[in-house]
């Protein structure tokens, strides 16, 4: 089957148009500024949930469908910091998509956190209804935006992987793909509804979530954990067979980074995992550190997980 571009499809306006109007009507068309992000909230179980929005200036002039991601930060962070590492908005000016990226919960506006059940910090002891979020979310977004239904995808990093791997399991029959930087899974990870994408990036040198599983060393990280995180490998393994993926992966060399691809799987979905030598607690491409505690010296320049994502997604729309 011949794979579409990640770009909008020109050529389908009629069915777009329709969409757009829909925006039109929605009366949430309004963007401080064209090319930059607008901030928004919704309500989940009597509580405001904010998130910020990226929506090229295409959107106001053309009617196309446009594919959608949605980004998670990791713990103690914020959204402004997973913009600046990821530039997924820059990327989304250049290629036409839409992004937004919700904004966990906490006491300070730049450390914030997401409940993934066993983690972490006060998202996981409040019990933040955070999947019921960004599946509020998804579907606002899917009913006010000129969204690409075929190509969803969720992108976290660490404590927003820990999120993204269960949204995969929760929400795959709507999701084109996930992929998930440094990021973990539990022993109660939810078994998935519908086969869908996963693209994962661990760097060894990682001491918060470990390639090898257990707890980090980073200092009130048995605080913020309730149980140890899964091996990276095992995290591998539970996408392979819950997608019934046929044959074994394929790997690949490429100086610190080695490759495990599994493209015979349920669905036409595929698993990737990129394991990278030299490379911590980090966003491999990333110039600075999400996190300014957690630096320590360990980035990995000389490959973009914000690329090498972008990429998978492009060839891993949905298929009905």
């Amino acid at each position: 089957m011949t794979r579409k571009p990640l770009h909008p499809a020109r050529y389908r306006l009629a069915i777009a148009a329709i969409s757009f109007i829909l925006l039109l009507l929605s009366g949430q068309t309004a963007w401080a500024e064209p090319s930059g992000h607008q901030k928004r909230s919704l309500t989940i179980q009597g509580q405001e949930r904010a998130y910020y929005l990226y929506a090229p200036s295409s959107l106001k002039e053309n009617a196309f469908q446009y594919p959608l991601i949605i980004a998670l930060h990791g713990g103690g962070s914020s959204p402004e910091r997973l913009i600046d590492a990821t530039q997924f908005s820059t990327r989304a000016r250049e290629d036409d998509m839409i992004v937004a990226y919700p904004v966990g919960t906490g006491d300070s506006d730049t450390r914030r956190y997401w409940n993934a059940r066993a983690c972490c910090s006060s998202a996981q002891e409040n019990l933040a209804a955070d999947e019921e979020f960004i599946e509020a979310l998804l579907t606002e977004l899917v009913q006010t935006l000129p969204v690409d239904r075929k190509r969803i995808y969720i992108a976290g990093f660490s404590n927003g992987g820990m999120l993204a791997y269960r949204l995969a399991s929760r929400l795959g029959d709507r999701l084109a793909a996930v992929g998930v930087v440094a990021g973990a899974m539990f022993d109660d990870q939810p078994r998935p509804i519908a086969p869908v994408s996963i693209i994962m990036f661990h760097g060894l040198a990682d001491n918060v979530v470990p390639a090898k599983g257990g707890i980090g060393k980073k200092s009130g990280m048995k605080s913020e954990v309730e149980a140890p995180f899964k091996p990276i490998s095992d995290i591998h393994q539970f996408w392979l067979q819950e997608n019934k993926c046929q044959t074994p992966p394929e790997e690949n060399e490429s100086g610190n980074i080695t490759t495990l691809a599994s493209h015979h799987c349920a669905g036409n979905v595929s698993v990737v995992l990129n394991t990278i030598r030299n490379c911590g607690h980090n966003w491999p491409g990333a110039s600075q550190g999400i996190y300014s505690e957690l630096d320590d010296g360990s980035f990995y320049l000389g490959f973009s997980a914000t690329a090498a994502m972008l990429s998978f997604f492009d060839k891993h729309p949905r298929e009905e």
